[in-house]
């Protein structure tokens, strides 16, 4: 078995993979959604040998070894109906990272995770962006921050609320729009998308 220490992944600081090793102990089923190495696999695999793993990877992505591993190419794959604990470490723009965060919220039971990666990260805004947004706006105080190390931004569900209001499109259209300029002065780079 690969080692979780020392595993190639991006970025992924030893305290960092102690913290997921420690956050996947006790869980039933784990759900990583990653763009590159998969370090983070291994780590839930050190802390949960008897979990349930799924690992909704982009196309072209490779696993480093054989994590035992179940590999989804989305949501409508999931087998189950309930996440213990959810990684988000997938495409980092904005519209994305919203999307993951409401695409699973609702498999997630009380006391589950939901753990970003690169949320303070100085060249991916978006990240934080979109958690805050979707902290703001969707899930009507139903997650508390809980303390992790480095780059990660750890939510644990501590109630489960009434299903959000509905919020009309033009309305996320409009904030979405001040969050890519946001974005954009934050990094300086202009979405290519643009004229």
């Amino acid at each position: 078995m690969i080692d979780y220490k020392t595993t190639a992944g991006f970025s992924l600081t030893l305290e960092e993979r102690e913290f997921l090793k420690d956050s996947a102990e006790g869980s039933g089923s784990i759900v990583s959604i990653e763009s590159g190495p998969c370090a983070a696999l291994w780590c839930f695999r050190a802390g949960a040998p008897e979990s349930s793993i799924y690992s909704v990877k982009e196309q072209g992505s490779i696993i480093d070894g054989d994590p035992g591993v179940t590999i989804l190419s989305g949501f409508s794959d999931f087998p189950g109906n309930s996440v213990d604990l959810l990684f988000i470490d997938g495409s980092h723009a904005f519209k994305d990272v919203l999307l993951d965060l409401v695409t699973w919220q609702d498999s997630i039971p009380l006391k589950g995770l939901v753990v970003l990666h690169d949320y303070e990260h100085n060249n991916m805004p978006e990240v934080k962006l979109a958690t805050e947004f979707w902290l703001k706006n969707v899930t009507r105080k139903t997650w508390q921050p809980i303390e992790a190390p480095g780059s990660l931004f750890a939510l644990r569900r501590i109630a489960r609320g009434r299903k959000p209001a509905v919020v009309p499109v033009e309305a996320l259209k409009e904030q979405h729009a001040e969050q890519e300029s946001v974005s954009e002065k934050a990094t300086g780079q202009v979405d290519p998308r643009q004229d």
